[in-house]
C-alpha cells in the first residue's frame, strides 16, 4: 500500500473528486480501501485493548473477541477488527517434537478482519503481524501475546533476571571457609537478596529473597539431586528433583533469557545441583566439592593428601596405594565447566614410574614419567573441561619394568592432588 495516496494542492487549483476521494481515504483507513481496512476511528477506539491468546480444543488457538470487545490491529499498516472470536484452522494445529511456536494476524484483500497462522519461524513476511507466541510440547502451555509484552515492556527491563544467592551448607554463610557436610542444604543471599522468576504470560518477576532451606534426610547415598526456587503462591520454597543416575537427569532443563528452568515447569529456576556423601548427607570439603551453584559462582579449592608412608609398587595401572580413595570428586551441572588439577609425589625407581590423574576412569587422562634411582617429585597438570553430573578424579600409578618407590611423606614433601574449581 502506498501512503498518503493524496498529494499538495496548488494555489488556485480546482479540487478533484479523486483528489478529494484520495483525502478521504487517508483520512479515514491511512490509504487503504473502504473493502481492505476498518476506520480509524475504529481502530483507535479499541487498539489492542482485547487482544489475548487463549487455547481451544484440537490443540488450536483463538483470540477472543465480540461487538462489545472488539480486537483491533494494524497489519502491514492496514487497520483491521474482529468482532467475533478468531480460531486457528483446524488443519493449523501444532504437531510434532516440542518447539516454540509464533502466531500471526493475516490480513487478505477485501477483508477488514484478519485470521491466524502458526510457525516456528518469528519472521513476519508481508500481510502477517506477529501478536503472540506459545510453548509446543504436546500441548498448547504457556501463551503469550505481544500486547503483554509491550505492555510489560518498561517494566521487564527494570527485571531483568537476576540471581544474588548461592546454595550453602552454612546457614548465614553463602562462601564456607571451612569443610561443611549436613543434611539440610541453604538458599543464603549473597551479593544482594533478590531474585527473578519467570511467570507464565508475563516474564520475570523479581522477588526479595530471604533464606530458604531444603532437608536431605532419607536421600540415598551417591545420588546427584537439582535444586529448583519457585513462588507456590504465597511464598518462595525449594524443591528437589533427583537425578536417575549419576550423568542423567530424571527431568530436561530449558534455557529463557540465558537462565536454566524446569522444562517440565518454567516457573521452577535452577539452582544448581548437589550431592550426597552418605544417606541424607551432602558434603562441601576439599576433597568432595558435591554443592554446585548455576549461578554466582566463586573459585573452591579442592585437595588430597597422602600421608601414608614411603611404599614400593611394581605393576599395572592402580589408583595410589591400591587405595580407592586416593581421588577427589566433585558434582558438575552443567557442561562446560573447567576445572585446573595438579598432581604431585616424590619417586624413585629402577624401571619407569608412570603417575597421572584419570577423569572419572582407571586410565591416565594426564601423566609423566620418569626414570631415575633419586627421588625426585613428580608433577603432573590436567587443565580440562567437566563431564556433567558426578567426577571422580583419581590418583594413579604404575612401575614397569622394576620396582618404583613412592615417598608420600617426610623430608621431600607429601603426595597430592590440588585444583580448583568454581562451584
Amino acid at each position: 500500500m502506498s501512503y498518503p495516496t493524496s498529494s499538495a494542492v496548488v494555489a488556485g487549483q480546482p479540487t478533484a473528486a479523486a483528489h478529494y476521494n484520495h483525502l478521504r481515504a487517508d483520512a479515514l483507513w491511512l490509504g487503504a480501501s473502504e473493502a481492505d481496512a476498518v476506520t480509524l476511528g475504529q481502530l483507535l477506539a479499541g487498539y489492542e485493548d482485547h487482544l489475548q491468546l487463549e487455547g481451544i480444543s484440537g490443540n488450536r488457538i483463538r483470540v477472543p473477541a465480540s461487538s462489545n470487545q472488539p480486537v483491533c490491529l494494524m497489519v502491514d499498516g492496514v487497520p483491521v477488527m474482529a468482532t467475533v472470536p478468531v480460531d486457528l484452522p483446524t488443519g493449523s494445529a501444532p504437531s510434532g517434537e516440542a518447539a516454540t511456536y509464533y502466531v500471526f494476524a493475516v490480513r487478505s484483500a477485501g477483508n477488514t478482519g484478519f485470521t491466524l497462522e502458526i510457525n516456528t519461524s518469528n519472521g513476519a513476511s508481508a500481510g502477517k503481524r506477529l501478536i503472540g507466541r506459545f510453548d509446543w510440547n504436546g500441548s498448547i502451555q504457556n501463551l503469550q501475546t505481544i500486547r503483554q509484552q509491550a505492555e510489560l515492556y518498561w517494566y521487564l527491563q527494570q527485571l531483568a533476571p537476576i540471581h544474588q544467592a548461592r546454595l550453602t551448607l552454612e546457614s548465614g554463610v553463602p562462601i564456607s571457609t571451612q569443610d561443611r557436610s549436613g543434611s539440610t542444604l541453604y538458599l543464603t543471599p549473597f551479593r544482594g537478596d533478590r531474585v527473578s522468576l519467570y511467570t507464565i504470560g508475563i516474564g520475570w518477576r523479581m522477588f526479595r529473597l530471604t533464606e530458604r532451606s531444603l532437608s536431605f534426610s532419607g536421600v540415598a547415598i551417591g545420588k546427584n539431586v537439582d535444586v529448583f526456587l519457585h513462588h507456590n503462591g504465597s511464598d518462595l520454597v525449594l524443591e528437589k528433583i533427583l537425578w536417575t543416575d549419576e550423568d542423567s537427569r530424571a527431568e530436561e532443563l530449558t534455557l529463557r533469557d540465558g537462565v536454566w528452568l524446569r522444562a517440565a515447569n518454567l516457573t521452577w529456576r535452577y539452582m544448581g545441583t548437589v550431592r550426597t556423601s552418605a544417606e541424607g548427607v551432602i558434603s562441601d570439603s576439599a576433597a568432595q566439592r558435591f554443592v554446585w551453584n548455576a549461578d554466582q559462582r566463586v573459585p573452591r579449592s579442592l585437595c588430597k593428601l597422602v600421608t601414608a608412608g614411603t611404599y614400593t609398587y611394581s605393576g599395572a595401572v592402580r589408583m595410589w596405594r591400591g587405595d580407592a580413595n586416593s581421588r577427589v570428586e566433585l558434582v558438575c551441572g552443567l557442561g562446560g565447566e573447567a576445572v585446573s588439577l595438579t598432581a604431585s609425589i616424590p619417586a624413585s625407581t629402577d624401571g619407569v614410574i608412570k603417575m597421572g590423574l584419570g577423569i572419572n576412569a582407571a586410565t591416565f587422562s594426564a601423566s609423566i614419567r620418569s626414570q631415575g634411582t633419586s627421588v625426585i617429585p613428580l608433577v603432573c597438570q590436567y587443565h580440562g573441561l567437566l563431564p556433567v553430573g558426578y567426577v571422580a578424579v583419581n590418583a594413579l600409578e604404575n612401575c614397569s619394568p622394576g620396582t618404583g618407590t613412592f615417598v608420600p611423606e617426610g623430608i621431600i614433601g607429601t603426595g597430592s592432588i590440588i585444583g580448583m574449581i568454581y562451584s
